[in-house]
């Protein structure tokens, strides 16, 4: 029987879990909104890829370099302290990108501090969620975190920042963003003071004064620095085991290794698309660069399809060979958005081909032609993502699974550093269309290698601990 009290109505009758998730709401729609705004801003000053890929990278080199440790610092501090700090820290950052915009180059500088700061919200956030609903609430709670997770980059990117930068103009949208930023720190200051205890900052405050209080005034901090030294090396030992023990999860299970593939290239492949669209829609489809909406758009509109059709999908044709369908269809995608040139040359080729009416050429556009492979690329991408994400959680045991998710989550941010700085620099030099079918070839080979491993036996579904 279905329990109410851990439905999404019950759920959200919790005014602390509801303040949280409204902040999380405001919060991860304002950055994705931050880093359209920049993205313009980057285009309509620079018109080069390549400053597209610093900016990018400006924004993902604070997860990889301070992924793993803003976890360790959030487990050392209140959390509803890190919460609102950094909201409020945000708001003052987003007012800064209009002092210094006259200075170009001080934006990079800027936008990396922002995101080193945003890097410690989202590990304080999930800590908090078990603090504030009970525990057989969790799944309910951690699904809408998911789903607005999702729902928040296409509300940044496609109903909020394109509109305001439109309407209202770069300095007023940062304005309203900041403001965003500040209502999400008041909402989570709004939670419950009382939170389990904090180990000490530094970690080892503790042992420090077990040792000073019992050790002879002359020798005390001989034998304190000694056993604080005995204690990193171990916690830095264990910390290397357990990441070990994960990677070797990893390894061990093709299933694991294929959907933990199958993400990071399609982390990689957004960062890629967010760097490329404003350019794209410049230089190829000879529209503004703030119509960038007309490709996010149909992206968003087409995930939120391919989400709600998954299931019954997934139940026939089963996970793994339903991710790499996925795939092989977004490969597809960017194999013609790389054949696509201003003038429409390939368009007019191929219906030359068909022995279609050249007047066909007149009512069907480039652009008309992005939206609708956009729309089916959006579809593809949530089989990619949703099954590849429901693989890890249903094989890894549940005492691994934070070591997989931090394992794919820094190697997926990692890996996308090379092709963000080569794929920016080689748009420059080849055009951005060409690229597009560096990328093709890329996401095909994947798909070989995925098909080779869901031809075997499909996957049974590891019992996970509980």
């Amino acid at each position: 029987m279905h329990d109410k009290t851990s439905s999404t109505a019950a759920v959200l009758k919790n005014r602390h879990f509801l303040a949280l998730w409204m902040a999380q709401v405001l919060s991860q729609t304002a950055q994705n909104a931050i880093l359209y705004v920049l993205m313009i801003l980057v285009e309509e000053r620079t018109s080069s890829t390549t400053h597209m890929s610093f900016l990018v990278l400006s924004t993902i080199l604070p997860s990889v370099v301070f992924g793993m440790a803003a976890g360790v610092f959030v487990d050392r501090v209140k959390k509803k302290m890190v919460l609102t700090s950094t909201n409020f820290l945000r708001a003052l950052l987003v007012l800064l990108y209009i002092v210094v915009e006259p200075a170009f180059a001080l934006i990079y500088l800027l936008n990396l501090i922002f995101s080193t700061v945003g890097q410690f919200f989202s590990p304080a956030e999930a800590a908090t969620i078990p603090l504030v609903v009970k525990k057989k609430q969790l799944v309910t709670a951690n699904g809408l975190f998911n789903i607005t997770f999702t729902v928040s980059q296409l509300a940044g990117f496609v109903l909020v920042a394109p509109p305001l930068v439109k309407w209202l103009g770069i300095d007023t949208t940062f304005i309203v963003i900041a403001i965003a930023y500040v209502v999400a720190g008041i909402l989570v200051g709004f939670l419950p003071d009382h939170e389990e205890s904090t180990r000490p900052l530094l970690g080892f405050g503790d042992l420090r004064d077990f040792v000073l209080r019992r050790q002879p005034r002359s020798g005390a901090d001989a034998v304190a620095v000694e056993a604080v030294g005995a204690m990193e090396k171990t916690i830095v030992r264990n910390f290397f085991e357990e990441l070990r023990q994960g990677w070797d999860l990893v390894r061990g299970d093709r299933f694991i290794a294929l959907s933990m593939l199958y993400l990071t290239l399609m982390n990689t492949l957004m960062l890629v698309m967010a760097t490329l669209a404003p350019g794209f829609a410049g230089r190829v489809l000879g529209i503004a660069p703030d119509d960038v909406i007309y490709i996010f758009s149909p992206i968003g509109v087409g995930i939120l399809l391919g989400t709600v059709i998954l299931p019954s999908l997934a139940a026939r044709m089963g996970k793994p060979r339903l991710a790499t369908a996925g795939l092989v269809l977004i490969a597809a995608v960017c194999l013609i958005f790389g054949l696509l040139g201003r003038g429409g040359s390939v368009l007019s080729d191929i219906v030359s081909l068909l022995g279609l009416p050249t007047s066909l050429l007149d009512a069907v556009s480039l652009v008309s032609i992005v939206i609708v492979f956009a729309f089916l690329s959006g579809i593809a991408y949530a089989f990619v993502i949703v099954s590849s994400q429901t693989i890890l959680q249903e094989r890894a045991p549940a005492s691994m699974r934070g070591k997989v998710f931090a394992i794919q989550q820094t190697f997926g941010n990692l890996v996308s550093v090379l092709p963000l700085i080569s794929l920016g620099a080689l748009a420059d030099i080849i055009g951005i269309t060409r690229v597009f079918s560096v990328m093709a070839g890329i996401l095909f080979l994947a798909a070989l290698i995925g098909l080779r491993e869901t031809r075997k036996t499909a996957p049974s579904i590891q019992p996970t601990e509980e």
